[in-house]
């Protein structure tokens, strides 16, 4: 007779309480559940928790995110401290590594931070930054505020630390997370240089742990992938010499599995391919500087080195075809985002000595176009807000870079810009508006060099930011183009055989 009613007010409270955000609750009023903060607490500028599920024996019809482990236990975090860092795992821990998952960001940088203060703070700073954006423009300001103020804690408590291996763990994990950080702000000087400041360190810890009989632990396996991206992302946009911790000429060799275990790992291998090319064209321009490549270099080293990379691209593309095709959405972007760098290698090592490819038309190159584009559609359809997309994948703003200001074949480079124009979509320090200013000017100068009574053309030495709006571009140019004098100095700086341009970037923010 009463059971009815019963069952009923059962289930009535169990909605109210499994949905709606605690400050709704205590408030007694209707929440719209919106995640991560309802509607209500954004105007009433209040803090917005939801309450972690309990298990339930009825099998749940969706899955908003999976949850490797609870939120650190720190008493010394305030509310807000604790919503940033449920905001970092439940939503910027993927959206920074996709389309890929890394264990650094998902499963071990909240372990870290419960035990050391500095990876906290500059945890918070992060997530309150790549929460800024996604704010109406009211907001915009204080969350920015917040960030700087747990950013410069952060600063402080890192020059306290007692060096220990943990601890140095804790210090290439900050190093990462304040990269991040500056790049999300379009700080891209200050994130290069703590990029740079981690791969020093790497390249010291690297050698003890090769020197070891024993395997590395998990976490230092991550870091190690984490940087070896980090590495392959900064590459083209430093000064010359700037250490490299994987470096195959002191000894950085991988040995490429028949088969691969995730998308990640192919990923992983994909980056040891990418940074094997980067030693090798590096070990060219070496000798290319003291005398023409002689036929002995070719054959002792530059010919070995070739013949390796061939075999590693084609072993990777024998595990790639292994790897089963059942995908969620955001892995059939992972998926996508391999064949693009499957193709661009192929790409790369027919065309490495002669880049032919870049003037006239090449089929692989406009199947290359296809893909990216093709990626970047999927992309818009899977985002429902005004967000940037920002990710610290290798990604394709750099592959849209290279094409844009290399190919002389004029319908490839103009895609490559409009792509690099239409595209809201930053990848660690490359942000598609500034790349494509910057392929714009070296465009310019490449076609004022350009003359009909020389072979030659102005080649990319380095590219380099110099402050937080400035890049300088160093040129070659053949000694029979470079001006005398006259209306060129006014744009540049000109000497024999060389040319440095200065570019003043545009204000950059994420959302204007």
């Amino acid at each position: 007779m009463f059971q009815q009613p019963r069952d009923k007010r059962l289930r009535v409270q169990s909605a109210r309480t499994s949905l709606g955000c605690l400050t709704c609750k205590s408030r007694h009023v209707k929440c719209d559940k919106a995640q991560p903060k309802c509607q209500r607490c954004t105007r009433r500028d209040t803090p917005c928790q939801y309450t972690v599920p309990r298990p339930s024996r009825v099998a749940a019809k969706f899955v908003i995110y999976e949850v490797p482990r609870p939120l650190p236990v720190n008493p010394d975090l305030i509310t807000p401290e604790k919503r940033s860092l449920h905001y970092f795992r439940c939503r910027a821990a993927f959206r920074m590594t996709a389309p890929f998952r890394s264990k650094l960001w998902i499963d071990y940088i909240l372990q870290i931070a419960e035990n050391q203060p500095f990876v906290m703070s500059a945890l918070v700073a992060l997530s309150i930054t790549h929460e800024s954006y996604s704010q109406d423009p009211v907001l915009r300001d204080r969350y920015r505020s917040d960030a700087i103020r747990h950013y410069n804690k952060a600063m402080r408590e890192i020059c306290n630390f007692e060096q220990t291996e943990q601890s140095v763990y804790a210090v290439l994990v900050s190093s990462i997370v304040f990269y991040s950080l500056e790049s999300l702000r379009g700080c891209f000087y200050r994130a290069l240089q703590h990029a740079q400041s981690g791969v020093k360190i790497v390249s010291q810890h690297l050698q003890l742990l090769l020197s070891k009989p024993s395997m590395p632990s998990q976490l230092a396996e991550s870091l190690h992938r984490d940087f070896l991206a980090l590495q392959n992302q900064t590459m083209e946009l430093g000064s010359p010499g700037r250490s490299r911790a994987f470096d195959t000429i002191r000894g950085f060799d991988p040995v490429l599995p028949i088969s691969f275990d995730s998308l990640e790992d192919a990923m992983y291998y994909v980056e040891v391919i990418y940074n094997e090319i980067f030693c090798t064209i590096e070990y060219c321009e070496t000798l290319a500087q003291y005398d023409s490549i002689a036929a002995d270099a070719v054959a002792t080293s530059i010919g070995p080195r070739y013949a390796s990379l061939c075999g590693k691209l084609e072993q990777w593309n024998a595990a790639f075809s292994s790897v089963p095709e059942r995908y969620d959405p955001q892995q059939r972007q992972a998926v996508l985002m391999l064949s693009i760098y499957q193709l661009q290698l192929q790409v790369v090592m027919e065309n490495i000595f002669t880049g032919e490819c870049f003037e006239r038309f090449d089929p692989d190159i406009a199947r290359l176009l296809d893909l990216i584009e093709l990626f970047l559609q999927n992309e818009m359809q899977s985002t429902s807000d005004d967000q940037h997309a920002f990710s610290l994948s290798l990604g394709i703003i750099p592959l849209l870079f290279m094409l844009a200001h290399r190919c002389n074949y004029i319908p490839t480079r103009d895609k490559c810009l409009e792509m690099l124009r239409l595209n809201r979509r930053r990848e660690g320090a490359w942000d598609s508006a500034t790349a494509l200013q910057v392929a714009q000017r070296i465009i310019a100068v490449r076609a004022r060099f350009s003359t009909t009574e020389t072979h030659g053309e102005a080649k990319v030495d380095n590219i380099a930011f110099v402050s937080e709006t400035t890049i300088q571009i160093d040129f070659t140019v053949p000694v029979s183009m470079a001006p005398t004098g006259g209306w060129l100095i006014s744009d540049g700086m000109v000497k024999q055989g060389g040319h440095v341009e200065i570019v003043e970037l545009n204000p950059i923010q994420f959302l204007d």
